[in-house]
């Protein structure tokens, strides 16, 4: 049998967690799938929408237009188009709901949503 010191022992432990924890710091230095720490690109789903609401359907597509490069630049991902009643002194501009004018708007609006973006 033979007989070591306790130092010997103690030394030789030392020295096997040394080169494990050396190893594995080497092996983490290599690794290309950690997480990556940079913020994720900004999509259109990750940005935030707003209700929109059309006070008597009283729009045009000038208008329209302007407003969505607006809150395109103010970072909105959408909007959710609300028709509601009017305003008074709006009366004449007025579209009613569902109607084919009315309809044209809307496509406008899916259109220009779309070439904003």
């Amino acid at each position: 049998m033979v007989i070591t010191s306790k130092r010997t022992v103690l030394l030789a432990i030392i020295s096997c967690l040394w080169a494990i924890t050396a190893s594995l710091c080497l092996a983490a230095e290599g690794n290309d799938s950690k997480p990556s720490l940079q913020w994720p690109q900004v999509t259109q789903t990750a940005r935030p929408w707003t209700y929109w609401w059309w006070m008597g359907s009283a729009v045009n597509r000038e208008d329209l237009t302007h407003l969505l490069e607006t809150y395109r630049r103010a970072g909105m991902g959408g909007v959710h188009v609300i028709p509601i009643y009017g305003a008074k002194g709006c009366e004449k501009q007025y579209i009613n709901y569902l109607t084919p004018e009315w309809m044209e708007m809307l496509a406008h609006t899916v259109n220009e949503g779309r070439r904003v973006d």
